[in-house]
């Protein structure tokens, strides 16, 4: 009985949550489950999707400068959409849709280090800026971004006051 009464309350309590989540931030988006087959088409396919739920957009490599300084690094982006997620009883879309999270890496093989950092926004007064296009290839986390210009890959991210990483890729 009691098991039954928590279920109704539980089920009520959703209820109740989605109306609210539904005249404050608007009815959820039928999202993309990611399994349709389209086919590839770029460079449309980099940009962002709005109907995608999670998107993510990673780079790792290795470089060296010229005098000889060997590094490898990583830093990627993700977009999620938080329409059907919830914690709880509570709809995340109340919160934030969608959520940012960046991570970015770099190891200096010759200085045996490896530094990190990380980085999360809702789009809240409080959190760093984020922004994605769904029009052209741009990402924006703070101030780390990653763009196209010219056919290159142009990447942008910072570690302290004392890193600051710039690289253009050709894909």
């Amino acid at each position: 009985m009691s098991t039954n009464f928590i279920e109704t309350f539980e089920q009520t309590a959703a209820s109740v949550l989605d109306t609210i989540a539904d005249a404050v931030v608007g009815k959820a988006a039928a999202l993309r489950d990611g399994t349709e087959h389209r086919g590839v088409e770029l460079p449309r396919d980099l940009y962002a999707h709005d109907a995608a739920q999670t998107e993510w957009w990673y780079y790792t490599g290795h470089m060296e400068t010229a005098r000889g300084r060997r590094f490898g690094f990583e830093l990627v982006f993700f977009k999620r959409r938080t329409d059907l997620d919830r914690f709880g009883v509570v709809p995340l879309r109340l919160i934030a849709n969608p959520l940012y999270f960046a991570h970015f890496g770099v190891t200096d093989e010759s200085r045996q280090k490896f530094r990190y950092d990380h980085r999360k926004s809702a789009r809240g007064m409080f959190d760093l800026p984020a922004v994605y296009s769904a029009k052209r290839y741009y990402l924006r986390l703070g101030d780390w971004t990653v763009r196209e210009a010219h056919g290159l890959h142009l990447l942008r991210a910072t570690l302290g006051d004392d890193l600051i990483f710039e690289v253009a890729l050709k894909p």
